[in-house]
């Protein structure tokens, strides 16, 4: 009996690992200039059956996102294509972070954003261009599958 329980519990927990693998998060942000106090909420990664990119389209003034199938997915509606990743207009080195980042053009307009993969990423408003900009400790977190 104790074997079955431990086999449960190892199960649920790798289920949920694996889960949290290839789920994306949502979270609302909160800039702290009470003279701007945009808050959006923001969502990074993809889900089980596809990705995403995700950034701020300078022209248009509002996140944006490209989504594409997630390869080797299990196709939900039947006759429907997956979609490609689109080609992003260029890759650049980003010295603050280390790393490199794609550009891609916007779906909206004819304006282009930097991807951002992770919240930790965004420290300045986009609206007002000032600091303070962070994830509402008191907003709930999202789950996207």
């Amino acid at each position: 009996m104790f074997e079955r329980k431990k086999v449960t519990a190892v199960v649920i927990v790798l289920s949920a690992a694996s889960m949290f693998a290839l789920a994306g998060d949502g979270f609302v942000f909160k800039c702290q200039n009470k003279e701007c106090g945009f808050r959006p909420t923001i969502i990074f990664g993809g889900g089980m059956l596809f990705e995403q990119a995700m950034g701020w389209c300078h022209q248009c003034k509002a996140f944006r996102t490209v989504q594409w199938s997630r390869p080797g997915s299990p196709n939900i509606n039947p006759g429907a294509k997956p979609i490609p990743q689109p080609k992003p207009l260029a890759e650049v080195w980003v010295p603050a972070i280390g790393q490199t980042r794609r550009i891609y053009k916007c779906p909206k307009c004819e304006g282009s954003f930097m991807e951002i993969r992770k919240p930790e990423e965004l420290c300045c408003c986009p609206k007002c261009s000032k600091p303070g900009f962070k994830v509402d400790p008191n907003a709930p977190r999202l789950a996207v599958d």
